[in-house]
């Protein structure tokens, strides 16, 4: 028969592993909560965010619209959001794009717009490395690099990049193409070559809306070969050249 020594030990001897237990159990619900309980409220924070900046209402190639006081509490919001969930690649996307905006509202090429040119680029860097499929991220950067001026060969692959990674995507041709052509006479020939591959693409795809974005951009020199044969295309290449020509807009 067991004395009640024996019994009393085993008692003291289980005692802390079940505490251990327990503790552990505990950690493997509250932890899960927790994290949950942030990224919910930095989602929260993140389409506050992006109601004020009126970020849904901006086309993919067009910064928001969004007034200066929208677009300051827009920037608290995203960087809260961040605080919360630091890994979301959507939190930091939004955050540059706002500071994008505001930089683009300073004088061309000022002291001030650059800083915030420089603080964007660093967060769709920071975007694309935690999504580096997405390609409205590789054209927004290559957007601020254009802005900055440094067409080089960072700017290059960022454009190939998101042009390959969205070859059939509208909104992948309207942000290269609304980059590329205006700034063909600057671009190396590998831009140049991506920016061709978005014309067909765009011609394809929507031809209406790319031969007008071609002739806005004065680059009808590019559009004419590749309509050249084909009588539709040929068609409405005229008909845009004539409505430019009056004075109206084009598709």
């Amino acid at each position: 028969m067991p004395t009640p020594t024996t019994t009393t030990g085993r008692a003291r001897t289980e005692a802390p592993s079940t505490g251990r237990v327990r503790g552990g159990l505990a950690v493997l619900v509250w932890v899960p909560l927790a994290l949950a309980a942030l990224w919910l409220a930095a989602g929260a924070a993140a389409y506050l965010a992006a109601t004020w900046a009126e970020i849904w209402e901006a086309a993919a190639d067009r910064l928001p619209a969004a007034s200066t006081e929208r677009l300051a509490k827009a920037e608290l919001g995203f960087t809260w959001a961040i605080r919360l969930n630091p890994l979301h690649p959507d939190h930091r996307q939004g955050l540059a794009r706002v500071i994008e905006t505001r930089g683009a509202r300073l004088p061309l090429g000022s002291p001030a717009a650059r800083d915030l040119y420089y603080r964007a680029l660093t967060e769709y860097r920071t975007a694309a490395r935690a999504r580096p499929s997405w390609p409205i991220t590789w054209l927004a950067l290559a957007r601020v690099k254009a802005r900055l001026g440094s067409l080089d060969s960072d700017f290059d692959a960022a454009l190939a990049r998101g042009t390959a990674l969205g070859p059939w995507d509208p909104r992948t041709q309207e942000l290269a193409l609304g980059l590329g052509l205006p700034l063909w006479d600057r671009l190396s020939p590998q831009a140049r070559g991506t920016v061709l591959g978005a014309l067909r693409r765009g011609l394809t795809l929507q031809p209406a809306q790319t031969l007008a974005r071609a002739l806005r951009a004065g680059r009808q020199d590019l559009a004419t070969p590749m309509v050249a044969g084909n009588a539709s295309l040929e068609a409405l290449l005229r008909k845009l050249i004539k409505t430019q020509a009056g004075g109206g807009r084009g598709a």
